[in-house]
């Protein structure tokens, strides 16, 4: 079984807020518990957060990614 986390998407609220206010902790916090937790992938979206999804998408997977 492949495990994927798709908790980091804008239509929650916590990851709508930090995405439009371009906060990182929560994001980094909420990947690292899924990895934890055996996520094996994890699914990223900006759902309706952002007015400039690609903008946000790129802000989103970079934060990730650090």
């Amino acid at each position: 079984m492949y495990v994927i986390g798709e908790r980091i998407n804008g239509m929650f609220k916590e990851m709508k807020r930090a995405i439009q206010e371009k906060d990182k902790k929560p994001v980094r916090e909420m990947a690292l518990a899924q990895l934890k937790a055996g996520a094996q992938a994890l699914d990223l979206n900006v759902g309706p957060a952002s007015d400039k999804p690609v903008e946000a998408m790129m802000w989103l997977v970079e934060t990730v990614r650090e």
